[in-house]
């Protein structure tokens, strides 16, 4: 947990975390607002040195 408070927690992504942000990514409600990534692109993602994958 890199952050932890009443109204927010900031987490390192795990891949199973994946089933969730997917999830969260692909809801109609949010379709708008977040970037539509392939679960192979998180896995990417979450094992690249340069690249902070959080979860919120």
């Amino acid at each position: 947990m890199i952050i932890h408070s009443e109204t927010l927690d900031l987490q390192t992504t795990t891949e199973q975390d994946l089933a969730f942000v997917l999830a969260i990514e692909q809801s109609e409600l949010n379709r708008a607002y977040i970037g539509q990534w392939s679960k192979e692109e998180h896995i990417t993602a979450i094992h690249d040195p340069d690249i902070l994958h959080l979860t919120i």
